[in-house]
């Protein structure tokens, strides 16, 4: 068996050309077959637990409103590109463990609108922890061989690329296709860049989304102020707390909100006092 540092080097090496991406395809799934073989690269899981929150936020313009919880669903798979960790025609369920996360890394810009919703787990879930997740993972748990692994892969993760360079992805989205797709896990947890490691993100598996996941609140925000991208000021425009008995949001205007600060020290563990 190879050393699994001489794996991660020859993974590194290929390249991403537009042009040669079925063969860069095959080539990164040789060696993710080689990497989840090896017995030094045994991936991570945690259990996040029942109720616990999450957020998933969506672009809308200030002046227009989401009808029902379908639309801030998962994507449909003809409307689906490459993603950190989902394939091309694979979509899966994005989403973050905090306010704060979620809203910085949509990466708005001021005068954009923006609606977060706030869903509950129904029940446990075993996901695997993909990067350096500390708030799960601390680094004495860790061998070597798979600090080398999540050195390699976080950074991948949380790379910044453009709508037309979304083939960036490929490895990362592999990785998550593999264990999605092999492995008997709900989701991914894998770091995010804007939170700095205080917070973490999760890609559910879009068939799964559904049967874990409730609706609890979702709001409508106007960004107002933005200093840098880890810190800008938001408004509330409208808000809703319940489903009408037709499944839509049952949306209520919000009245002389002064402003929410979101920044990437601060976390946010609920909407409900949006």
């Amino acid at each position: 068996m190879r050393n699994l540092k001489d794996i991660i080097a020859d993974l590194e090496a290929v390249q991403l050309n537009t042009d040669e991406l079925s063969l860069a395809f095959q080539k990164i799934r040789k060696y993710l077959v080689e990497i989840f073989d090896h017995p030094e690269a045994e991936i991570k899981q945690t259990t996040l637990t029942k109720g616990s929150s999450l957020f998933r936020a969506r672009p809308l313009s200030k002046d227009r409103l989401f009808s029902n919880p379908s639309e801030l669903s998962v994507p449909p798979k003809d409307k689906t590109d490459f993603g950190r960790l989902n394939l091309a025609r694979k979509p899966v369920y994005y989403c973050s463990e905090s306010v704060t996360t979620s809203i910085l890394e949509m990466k708005p810009k001021v005068g954009d609108g923006l609606t977060l919703l706030e869903s509950k787990l129904i029940s446990d879930i075993n996901v695997s922890v993909l990067g350096n997740c500390e708030r799960y993972v601390h680094a004495s748990e860790i061998s070597d061989d798979l600090r080398v692994l999540y050195n390699y892969i976080t950074p991948l993760i949380n790379q910044l690329v453009n709508t037309n360079e979304k083939h960036k992805y490929l490895k990362t989205a592999q990785f998550g296709d593999f264990v999605l797709s092999d492995y008997n896990y709900k989701g991914i947890l894998y770091p995010s860049f804007y939170t700095r490691t205080n917070s973490d993100n999760l890609a559910l598996r879009a068939n799964e989304v559904e049967h874990v996941i409730k609706f609890e609140r979702v709001r409508h925000f106007e960004i107002i102020e933005k200093t840098n991208e880890f810190n800008l000021k938001i408004k509330c425009i409208a808000k809703s707390d319940k489903l009408n008995s037709d499944g839509k949001f049952h949306w209520e205007k919000v009245i002389n909100c002064g402003h929410h600060e979101i920044n990437f020290e601060k976390q946010i563990y609920t909407l409900k006092d949006f």
